[in-house]
């Protein structure tokens, strides 16, 4: 005949259980915290510790990650990303290689980021990611489908030296290199593919890139008088 169950015994156990639930989850929340400040100050050696103990550093190995949160919290993977640190997007994903399908809040992945940002760095290693990785993140599109190219064809009117070299003559040197760079990375029906507004990466090249070459033109005629 078994024994009668224990109300107060049964209660004692449900909490137990779900305090060391809340343990786990706090713990794992805290690491994922550091490993985004190591990232955001490019600091690999903290990265490097971390991940040797196999610590989740990405939302898709995380199976109680709302679809909803993935999107609006930044991964470690998508800070370094959006800060040129190869180093450590290098680790992460030798590490946790499915942490190269990470998304922001606009969903961008970490290649749309690498070349909004001008990243060469991040961009040559992701482009020698496995086939089919690389595949999918340079399809990927963000929540205004814009591709890789059309991040590269942007530039902020507000800062007209994207690059770090002087003069607006060999900033807009660069900018054509980086487009034709990303271009040639990229498939070939994405060339004229149109975002929600319409506008294909070579429209949104012509349009952007006015003020630089007005800039690149006053330069010119400066530095030669």
């Amino acid at each position: 005949m078994s024994e009668p169950n224990h109300p107060q015994l049964e209660n004692d156990k449900k909490e137990k259980e779900e305090t060391d639930k809340r343990t786990s989850t706090e713990m794992k929340h805290r690491t994922q915290i550091a490993i985004i400040i190591a990232a955001e100050n490019g600091i690999a050696e903290i990265v490097e510790r971390i991940l040797e103990k196999g610590i989740n550093c990405s939302h898709e190995t995380d199976k109680r990650t709302s679809t909803e949160m993935k999107h609006r919290t930044q991964t470690a993977i998508i800070i370094a990303a959006e800060n040129g640190i190869a180093e450590i997007v290098e680790r992460i994903l030798e590490k946790y290689p499915v942490a190269i399908h990470d998304v922001d809040s606009n969903m961008r992945n970490i290649l749309l980021l690498a070349a909004k940002n001008r990243h060469l760095k991040v961009y040559k290693l992701l482009k020698k990611s496995k086939k089919n990785s690389r595949d999918i993140v340079l399809r990927t599109v963000d929540k205004d489908r814009n591709c890789a190219l059309h991040f590269a064809a942007m530039v902020d009117e507000n800062n007209l030296k994207p690059w770090p070299i002087p003069g607006a003559a060999l900033q807009m040197q660069w900018e054509i290199k980086w487009y034709k760079f990303v271009e040639k990375s990229m498939p070939p029906h994405f060339f004229l593919r149109a975002n929600n507004k319409g506008e294909t990466p070579q429209q949104i090249f012509t349009k952007n890139h006015k003020a630089l070459v007005k800039a690149g033109g006053e330069w010119l005629t400066s530095t030669s008088t």
